[in-house]
């Protein structure tokens, strides 16, 4: 298991900071105002990313996707336990961000799942991960490869 840290990035619809239709506004943090992300099979053909995702909007908003160049595939997956068994499995629908709220990523629950990594990952390397939401417009979240 490996584990993965993300600067803040702040999102706002209509440009990196800009305004849109709508007051919304989202951003990628964690412990201490940053973005943490924790992988596991760091070194295996997949790795999960995990961050908390705000939207500081009076709009809820929608995370539909992600990619990454360290992977070949960036999937929302949710982690669900049946029997005592736990599967992951992609979220088709997108994860929906409620307004003036937040979504936590996290071991057990929901999380990015980098598939097809292109090389090792290895703690203390970097790398940029790119949110995209249904009404916002994208983020970008840098992320380090932690133990």
């Amino acid at each position: 298991m490996g584990e993965m840290a993300s600067d803040q990035s702040d999102h706002s619809t209509g440009g990196e900071k800009g305004q849109a239709d709508h007051d919304h506004s989202s951003h990628a943090e964690g412990e201490k105002g940053s973005s943490i992300a924790m992988g596991s099979g760091h070194e295996g053909p997949m790795t999960a990313v995990y961050l908390t995702i705000v939207n500081s909007g009076d709009q809820p908003d929608r995370l539909v996707g992600a990619m990454t160049d360290v992977a070949e595939v960036a999937e929302i997956h949710q982690t669900r336990v049946e029997g005592g068994v736990a599967h992951m499995e992609p979220v088709k629908d997108g994860l929906t961000i409620p307004a003036e709220g937040q979504v936590v990523l996290e071991p057990g629950g929901y999380h990015i799942m980098l598939i097809g990594l292109k090389k090792p990952l290895q703690p203390g390397d970097r790398f940029t991960l790119m949110l995209h939401f249904e009404h916002s417009d994208p983020i970008n979240v840098e992320v380090e490869v932690r133990r």
